[in-house]
């Protein structure tokens, strides 16, 4: 009952507001989740006197900071509006009404804000004009914000199932049944989902079906959003245990006690993980161990999730302190008093700390000293929370832009933006930098100075990457063609229609173009004129983009195959089978084929035989490619570490852990390794000894990879 208490007072006093000031993305956190700890803010100081009558008095729930066109708020109320509003005037931009409260967590991606109301609906809805894309009726209130991923939502409902529908269209893929509400809110991590239910489980179920992998009991409701990290998941629960479990298995590896319900999101940095209790204290663990490394005593409740950044815990209390802790031995740095509850869980950005209170006022304090910098008064609680040229490395992000930056020290150089994320990999060409955007656009941008020369509107989003061949470029996409250009000028040469999406890279060998559609078809076609020569269909969709060598094409399928077949008459020579699905491109070297899989492994493989060399296993999905060099095999993982294996034997030379799962193909160059990660950053790391030398920061996933070209 008590919740329900809790929640009838939020009712009366609470306002939470999704505020991003300056951000030029369109995305969810890497995390595959929502809150992006790397979000930049750039707001502007508003005399609170403005405010106090510009915002509605009604009451408002959960948002947290994403992306939104400059200087907008957006936040769900209960007088069952979701509200834009200017941020320097407090001005109503546009409203969207449902019929319902809505307490979930707005989700934005590519200009679609995705949330959840008590009137049993989860919304879509256009974030520049507050329209309705469409609507998706559950059986009972959705409080779940939602998680995207893949172009799927995931959330769940009151009526007991958690839903997994499309984001384009609304319509649903699978759903679940659990044996009571689901509040909280899913994530995603290495092809699964995890949540919790009020019946007292944690879940695990196959991204894809939607079926059981494992789910694990508690003692009494879950109510704490879940932390991944590592192969552990991480949750708090009513019945005052914070509990650490295997993704895999769903095996108990360790729990911790505390004096009181787990309301607080653990947080996971450099091995430790922090998260607050009823008993008041914010506690400091060992996340292999669940050992105790400190604990910290406020006055108050802990119901704030903690933020770390620059070796500090940020949080809030019931005895409305913002607190501010040294990281390794939990003593106080300093804390900052406001007149009400700190609910919300802070954000960090550009050396300072954005968080809400009870007292109706959305904060930003000094990061170092603990000063306020600025106030902003609501109407009620805020609780919300590579490409390398003469010493550049050109790469695109998430957040719309391709990057140039400095190859030795990492320093910004300049970027290009476009209206839609940049995942593919860019290629040099005659001093011509090309790349391909979600925006529907293939770009020609100059090497030197980022200036655009050309570009060539396709009619659906570009993930292929482009391949250049004397003067032509060539590249897929989502509207079914494979497009040649003429380098010089953007002019079209031909284009061949598939049935369906080309989203894999195509390769070219002896004026022949290979690539795949997701029409479960492998083209072979013709240089000159784009005619069809043959095309193989395999057991399942194709899920690699191709590799050739030897007279024989290689690529991976959905089936779990990787197909080797005569590239000059589209014959099956062999098939060599992994227990998931292949998408990472096959790289070869001598007579060996090396290729990750969804089933965690890296796969080498003889090229002639199809017969199976070795196989490594990591922590998560392989997507990324490998490249070999001198003996060496680098590649990443979903498990977010970028290994050196030797080539003939498998074994581990070295291991670099990053923040964030990696999906980039790495470079090697100089003696350096470069690659990025879905945690923001390009690093450049020593190909000896695998010790960092420098890493970059985006605002996005970099899943794009850096490719190598000298100027002349």
């Amino acid at each position: 009952m008590l919740f329900f208490e809790i929640i009838n007072y939020i009712k009366l006093v609470c306002i939470s507001i999704l505020i991003v000031c300056v951000s030029t993305s369109n995305q969810v956190n890497p995390g595959l989740g929502y809150t992006n700890h790397n979000t930049e803010f750039s707001i502007t100081k508003t005399p609170v006197s403005e405010w106090n009558n510009s915002i509605p008095k009604t009451h408002f729930l959960d948002a947290l900071t994403q992306s939104l066109p400059e200087g907008q708020v957006l936040f769900g109320s209960y007088d069952k509006h979701l509200y834009c509003i200017d941020i320097t005037s407090g001005e109503e931009i546009w409203k969207f009404k449902t019929e319902g409260w809505i307490n979930s967590t707005p989700a934005l991606f590519n200009g679609k804000v995705v949330f959840g109301s008590s009137d049993s609906y989860l919304y879509c809805i256009d974030i520049n004009n507050g329209e309705e894309i469409w609507r998706f009726k559950t059986g009972d209130w959705v409080y779940s914000s939602s998680f995207i991923f893949e172009g799927k939502i995931f959330f769940g409902s009151k009526d007991e199932f958690l839903y997994c529908i499309d984001l384009t269209t609304g319509l649903e893929l699978w759903k679940y049944k659990t044996g009571d509400w689901v509040y909280s809110s899913p994530i995603v991590s290495g092809g699964k989902v995890f949540f919790t239910s009020k019946d007292k489980n944690l879940y695990c179920l196959n991204i894809i079906t939607g079926k059981e992998l494992w789910k694990f009991k508690t003692l009494d409701w879950a109510y704490s959003s879940l932390s991944v990290s590592d192969g552990k998941v991480f949750m708090g629960s009513k019945d005052n245990y914070l509990y650490c479990v295997d993704v895999n298995s769903g095996r108990q590896i360790w729990k911790f006690r505390t004096g009181g319900w787990i309301y607080s999101s653990p947080c996971i940095s450099n091995g430790n993980v922090f998260f607050g209790s009823k008993d008041e204290y914010l506690y400091c663990l060992d996340m292999n161990t669940g050992r105790q490394i400190w604990k910290f005593k406020t006055l108050g409740w802990i119901w704030s999730s903690p933020t770390v950044a620059d070796g500090r815990v940020f949080f809030g209390s019931k005895d409305k302190y913002l607190y501010c802790l040294d990281t390794k031995t939990g003593r106080q740095i300093w804390k900052l008093r406001t007149e009400g509850w700190v609910r919300s869980s802070p954000e960090v950005a550009n050396g300072k700390v954005f968080y809400g209170s009870a007292d109706r006022k959305l904060y930003c304090v000094d990061i170092q000293k603990g000063e306020k910098i600025w106030e902003l008064i609501t109407g009620a609680e805020v609780s919300s929370k590579a490409l390398i040229a003469n010493d550049k490395v050109f790469f695109g992000s998430w957040n719309n832009h391709l990057y140039c930056v400095d190859n030795n020290s990492g320093r910004f150089l300049w970027s290009f933006k476009t209206e839609g994320a940049v995942s593919s990999n860019p290629s040099i060409s005659n001093k011509k930098l090309l790349f391909g955007s979600k925006d529907n656009y293939m770009y020609c941008v100059d090497i030197v100075n980022g200036q655009e020369l050309w570009k060539f509107k396709s009619g659906g989003e570009l993930h292929s990457s482009p391949i250049t061949v004397g003067n032509r470029v060539i590249f897929g996409s989502k509207d079914n063609y494979l497009y040649c250009l003429d380098i010089r000028t953007g002019r079209e040469l031909w284009e061949f229609e598939c049935s369906d999406w080309v989203y894999f890279s195509p390769v070219v060998f002896e004026g022949k173009v290979f690539f795949s559609s997701k029409d479960n078809q492998f083209y072979c076609i013709n240089l000159n004129n784009g005619d069809e020569i043959w095309k193989f269909t395999p057991d399942d969709g194709v899920t690699s983009s191709p590799s050739i060598s030897n007279n024989k094409v290689f690529f991976g399928s959905k089936d779990g195959n990787l197909y080797c077949l005569d590239n000059k008459t589209g014959e099956l020579i062999w098939k060599f089978k992994t227990n998931y699905l292949i998408s990472s491109q096959p790289t070869i070297s001598g007579d060996l084929i090396l290729f990750g899989s969804a089933d965690r492994f890296l796969y080498c493989v003889n090229i002639k035989t199809g017969h199976e060399v070795w196989k490594f296993k990591t922590g998560g999905i392989v997507s990324s490619g490998s490249v070999v060099f001198e003996g060496k095999v680098f590649f990443g993982s979903w498990d977010d570490y970028l290994y050196c294996l030797d080539i003939n034997s498998g074994d581990t030379i070295w291991k670099f852990k990053t923040g964030g799962s990696i999906a980039s193909r790495p470079v090697v160059s100089d003696g350096k390794v470069f690659f990025g990660s879905n945690d923001g950053f390009l690093y450049s790391v020593d190909l000896i000894t695998g010790r960092e030398s420098w890493k970059f920061k985006t605002n996005a996933w970099v899943w794009s990879s850096p490719s190598i070209f000298k100027l002349q």
